[in-house]
């Protein structure tokens, strides 16, 4: 069994292609299972007031897709969000646009048909896991007869039944039972879309972005931090503005502070799940909007 998820900012058409569609929130989800594989495509809900689900599904994903159908700022700036997470990209061949990817420092590029984008996902594969399990959240409810139910994609490890996990508050929780695509399953591997029927926690303890995971992973108000901007800003260009920081499924308001060779400390306007080694993009308002890339090295 595989999990691959995907991210596809620029094309709902082709994600609907690739998968049924699923749940919404900042993002929509499209699902499919094919053999042993089952693939979830990450697309934005509404750009205009959500842009940040763009860097969030990139940051979730093992593989970038981008249709060229259109060539603008969509694109761009995802290539450039590609060029400094070092994800793989498939394009799509609508129009050529290499310069620009080279332009924007995107490597590991693909080119397939509209057509033969799920197969050439199912070729790059999902990468390597890390051993310890983690769920990252991206939703919550109540399911009468049932309880808590939790919606989230699994960041590395094997979440199974019966398992206990722990909530970002440091609260332990009991996995009751699994679902991927409306199955009932006794086990999920990296990269799988799954709901979460839970035992010891409310829904309404959980939070978007909350993470689950083999020890407490907890919300916190900074973070020192590893980064690299893009090529057109210095280290001096950010200091004190207010900026978009993403991480998995958590966004927020943040400021970046006595940044010097890369390294420096980032506060938020509130608290969020981090772990050391958690890596996280920086937008703005004007463009190229994705401008940041780093990785988490204390909290």
């Amino acid at each position: 069994m595989r999990g691959i998820v995907v991210a596809l900012p620029n094309d709902s058409d082709l994600a609907a292609a690739i998968g049924k569609g699923g749940a919404e929130s900042s993002m929509n989800f499209y699902n499919r299972k094919v053999e042993d594989d089952t693939i979830t495509v990450l697309t934005p809900s509404d750009l205009e007031k959500k842009y940040y689900a763009v860097p969030e599904s990139i940051l979730l994903a093992d593989t970038i897709l981008l249709s060229t159908a259109r060539v603008d700022a969509l694109l761009g700036e995802t290539l450039i969000a590609a060029g400094m997470t070092g994800k793989p990209v498939v394009l799509t061949d609508e129009n050529d646009v290499s310069r620009l990817a080279q332009d924007a420092g995107a490597g590991r590029i693909s080119v397939v048909g509209r057509a033969g984008a799920l197969e050439e996902l199912r070729r790059i594969g999902c990468g390597e896991s890390a051993n310890d399990t983690r769920v990252d959240i991206d939703a919550a409810f109540n399911v009468k007869g049932v309880g808590a139910v939790l919606l989230g994609i699994v960041r590395s490890g094997t979440i199974k039944v019966h398992d206990t996990m722990v909530h970002s508050s440091g609260k332990r929780i009991s996995i009751r039972s699994i679902q991927s695509l409306d199955v009932d399953i006794d086990s999920a591997v990296k990269g799988i879309r799954v709901g979460l029927a839970v035992k010891g926690l409310e829904s309404s303890d959980f939070e978007k972005g909350d993470v689950l995971a083999e020890r407490a992973i907890p919300r916190v108000k900074g973070a020192k931090v590893k980064l690299r901007l893009g090529k057109i800003y210095s280290e001096g260009s950010t200091g004190g503005d207010i900026i978009g920081f993403s991480s998995g499924f958590s966004h927020c308001q943040a400021r970046i502070s006595g940044l010097n060779e890369g390294s420096c400390t980032v506060s938020f306007e509130k608290a969020i799940p981090l772990d050391a080694g958690d890596q996280f993009l920086l937008s703005q308002e004007s463009k190229p909007r994705i401008f940041g890339f780093g990785t988490v090295i204390g909290v």
